[in-house]
């Protein structure tokens, strides 16, 4: 039994009912993450001590909260209303539930790769990504925003050249344990992605054979001052 106003499975085991918890607001968490970073500026970085135990910063915290409940309240109110045509919001849907605040917004590249994940996710990526800094569009910001689709769950890389770091967030539950924050060098690339593909693997038992690269910006005006209200 499927509750689209709740987004929960209800499971009978037996004398007990489960109650499953999930939110299909993946995508649209993502782009309010993304629009949160470039409205203050964020600097994700989590220092380069490999072995320091760096907390994560508290800003970014507050930012995940922050669109976490705010994703979910306007999927479920879209869903109420009939408004979305399937549980899972493309991009553009995503773009469009958002509001005023992303018409500054722009989906630079949309890609979908019907070929095995995980062994071409990186190589698929980087190219596109150097693409981006050896011919950025006019009037970008900072930060080059990607959303990757897979197995119908979206997750966002945040490629910020400034501090040499590209940060994963991932906001599904993984097993036992929640959301997640994942960090490289921006030339350990490779790496996050291998790190990523392993978590998929571990925790959904999958390996998907198609999936979509989304490429994300904020324009700015020619002062510099971003266009966000």
């Amino acid at each position: 039994m499927n509750s689209p106003d709740a987004d929960y499975e209800l499971e009978h085991q037996g004398p007990v009912l489960v109650w499953w918890f999930g939110s299909n607001a993946c995508t649209l968490i993502a782009v309010l993450v993304a629009l949160r970073i470039s409205q203050s500026d964020m600097k994700i970085s989590g220092g380069h001590d490999c072995c320091a135990q760096t907390p994560l910063s508290s800003q970014l915290i507050k930012c995940l909260a922050d669109s976490f409940v705010q994703g979910n309240k306007i999927h479920e109110r879209l869903l109420k209303s009939g408004e979305l045509p399937h549980v899972n919001m493309s991009v553009p849907e995503a773009i469009q539930a958002a509001g005023k605040s992303m018409r500054s917004i722009i989906e630079w590249k949309s890609l979908v790769y019907l070929m095995d994940m995980g062994s071409s996710l990186f190589d698929q990526l980087n190219e596109t990504v150097q693409e981006w800094y050896r011919n950025p569009p006019p009037n970008h910001s900072d930060n080059l925003f990607v959303i990757i689709i897979a197995d119908n769950r979206s997750v966002l890389l945040t490629f910020q050249h400034t501090v040499e770091k590209v940060t994963l967030i991932d906001s599904h539950q993984h097993l036992n344990r929640g959301a997640v924050v994942a960090q490289v060098d921006l030339q350990k690339l490779g790496s996050l992605c291998a790190w990523y593909l392993g978590l998929m693997k571990h925790c959904y038992n999958v390996r998907p054979s198609c999936y979509e690269l989304s490429y994300l910006y904020f324009r700015r005006y020619d002062g510099g001052e971003m266009i966000l209200c």
